[in-house]
């Protein structure tokens, strides 16, 4: 960390905070020019995580994120009716192109749950 005016690396840490959201709010002051600053540190994963639902978030502005949420669910049931007349998870991945860990996940009994609704 270097001071913002003078550059110098000498720094003190004067105060520190912890907020509700996983920030934490650091006063600083440097031991060269006595310049006070704050500067905030994020919780490790915290860029991936508002990554994540900006993508979301602008999907859902353009009506992309219905429609792949639409797809994920014709997927999921072609998946569990092929599963159901008893081909393997191989074929199934292989046909369709996805991974044995995606096959596994929609053919799962939690997502089967999930994408039939609460009866």
């Amino acid at each position: 960390m270097k001071c913002e005016k003078c550059f110098s690396l000498d720094l003190k840490v004067l105060e520190s905070r912890a907020r509700d959201t996983g920030v934490i709010a650091r006063r600083r002051q440097c031991l060269a020019c006595s310049h006070r600053f704050t500067t905030m540190e994020l919780p490790p994963g915290a860029l991936r995580y508002v990554r994540h639902h900006l993508v979301v978030w602008e999907q859902r502005q353009t009506g992309k994120y219905n429609t792949m949420v639409r797809q994920r669910r014709k997927i999921a049931t072609l998946l569990c009716e092929a599963r159901d007349s008893g081909k393997t998870a191989v074929d199934l991945a292989g046909s369709y192109g996805l991974t044995l860990a995606m096959v596994y996940y929609y053919t799962s009994p939690s997502y089967r749950k999930k994408l039939n609704g609460p009866k």
